[in-house]
């Protein structure tokens, strides 16, 4: 009796053994686990203990590569760029930095109790339901995500991380809120910064000969003159622009780090209310009319400055993984892949 349930466990123990080394054969799923011969589902990376998919991280190579493959065309991704760093580690290196910036992200919006609204859920739905339509329906919609290598539900996730970025700042720039920062905070960042809010009128210039650069440049100069004897320079700055065919109806908050110097100069000469004159930028020419300072606007560069400053302390841990994957041969490996399943309709849109 003994020997005969001594075989019967021996024999338990071997189909287990068997079943656990066909699960750790299983040939990767998808296009990123065919092209790189990792598992999707697998942790390729840790940030502040936060673990990233292999599925996530491959999704932002995968778009690193296809956004300098777009500005260069054909990449030799094993090519020195600067300092020994080819094209291929160039790419490593920015698709982690995304990802770091996204799970810095989650982690400040758990810290501070921030959570996607019933509008910016509504948004994320209207966007993906535009998706389907665009794509032919579900299925076409699957198959599109299909081509990307990535699952729907990671894809719903990254349009959520998005979407919860631009609910971080847009709370960073509401007086009051758990991320609006203190005034010693504002202060420190506003040290050796420049903002200014204006209202624009802006006039294109490209393409433009002497005699046409003449001719609206005295028509913005009327612009001038006519929102100066305004009562309301808001309104007749509407008007004015309406008849140009342009906008004018939306305060902008401009920052010297960020702008045409020569545009922020202009501005900064002026006191509330008042407006320039016409100011020359490259391929155009403005008016700007001095508005009260948006510190919600410089409270949501505040914000942005801070999350960088969290990505670039953030700690990151890498698996060997990440450390041998070759970006050339995966992303060469991925193109052919997408070309062999889906033909002509491989190119990413």
């Amino acid at each position: 009796m003994k020997k005969i349930r001594f075989l019967a466990f021996t024999l338990i123990v071997l189909l287990l053994a068997a079943m656990l080394a066909g699960c750790g054969q299983r040939k990767p799923e998808g296009l990123f686990g065919q092209a790189s011969g990792l598992d999707p589902a697998s942790t390729i990376a840790a940030i502040n203990g936060r673990n990233i998919t292999v599925e996530e991280y491959l999704y932002w190579l995968s778009y690193h590569c296809e956004t300098m493959v777009s500005e260069r065309g054909d990449v030799d991704w094993n090519k020195v760029i600067s300092d020994g760093v080819t094209y291929g580690e160039y790419a490593r290196r920015s698709a982690l930095a995304t990802v770091i910036q996204f799970s810095v992200a989650r982690d400040i919006a758990v810290k501070y109790d921030v959570r996607l609204t019933d509008e910016d859920r509504a948004q994320l739905q209207q966007k993906k339901d535009a998706d389907v339509l665009r794509y032919g329906g579900a299925d076409g919609y699957q198959r599109h995500l299909d081509m990307l290598g990535v699952s729907e539900a990671a894809y719903d996730r990254i349009s959520e991380n998005y979407q919860l970025v631009a609910r971080l700042v847009e709370t960073a720039g509401t007086y009051g809120s758990s991320l609006y920062p203190s005034q010693a905070t504002l202060d420190a960042f506003m040290k050796g910064r420049d903002y200014a809010t204006v209202r624009l009128i802006t006039l294109p210039t490209s393409g433009l000969d002497e005699n046409g650069r003449t001719t609206q440049e005295a028509l913005l100069t009327e612009c001038v003159d006519q929102i100066r004897q305004a009562e309301d320079p808001c309104a007749k700055m509407e008007e004015l622009a309406k008849s140009l065919g342009v906008t004018a109806d939306a305060d902008q908050t401009l920052g010297s780090d960020v702008i045409d110097l020569t545009l922020m100069r202009a501005v900064k000469e002026l006191e509330t209310g008042e407006v320039s004159d016409v100011i020359t930028i490259p391929n155009a020419m403005c008016i700007a009319l001095r508005r009260p300072l948006d510190e919600g606007a410089i409270a949501r560069d505040c914000f942005r400055n801070h999350l960088a400053q969290e990505r670039t302390s953030a700690k990151v841990e890498v698996t060997e993984s990440y450390k041998n994957l070759d970006v050339g041969k995966f992303y060469t490996a991925l193109v052919e892949l997408r070309q062999n399943t889906f033909g002509d309709d491989s190119a990413i849109k």
